[in-house]
């Protein structure tokens, strides 16, 4: 069973242990560290942002990852955005990153406790691994901005 926790200063530093994994560092978290993350969203806020929701990702009681759920509005569409979504490196390439972002889509609305019209996520051109999961899950790649792709998931599908 998928379990989502606010994510709290504790859980993040137990995290800093995940920035061993370079693919953490170069795609997710840019030689930040969790807890840096957490205190960045705990002091920063954006006009249109309605919130940032920070969640710890359990699974039989292991935490199994971390996602940023960014959630906007602009003309009447309520987006979010992922970003960073991130696996327990002890955890990768086991089919638990579907699992969480397939049931991260369908528990969007209740994660950010409001309405979502569109999900999107933001990834380097270079990161092979979140595009083939993210595709796998039912994004489609829309935009591109310089080394990034934009991938959006349609709920009204």
């Amino acid at each position: 069973m998928i379990e989502y926790k606010d994510c709290t200063k504790e859980i993040a530093t137990s995290m800093n242990s995940w920035l061993s994994d370079e693919k953490i560092i170069k795609y997710a978290m840019f030689d930040s560290s969790f807890v840096d993350e957490f205190e960045f969203y705990q002091n920063n806020t954006y006009e249109e942002k309605i919130g940032d929701v920070l969640k710890a990702i359990y699974i039989d009681g292991i935490l199994m990852g971390y996602v940023v759920l960014n959630y906007y509005t602009y003309e009447n569409i309520f987006e979010v955005g992922i970003n960073p979504f991130i696996i327990n490196p002890h955890y990768q390439n086991q089919g638990f990153g579907k699992k969480i972002l397939s049931d991260l889509t369908i528990q969007v609305e209740s994660l950010v406790q409001g309405k979502v019209d569109q999900i999107y996520a933001t990834i380097e051109k270079t990161n092979v691994f979140s595009i083939h999961l993210f595709e796998a899950v039912g994004f489609v790649q829309k935009e591109v901005h310089d080394n990034f792709l934009r991938y959006y998931f349609n709920r009204n599908l």
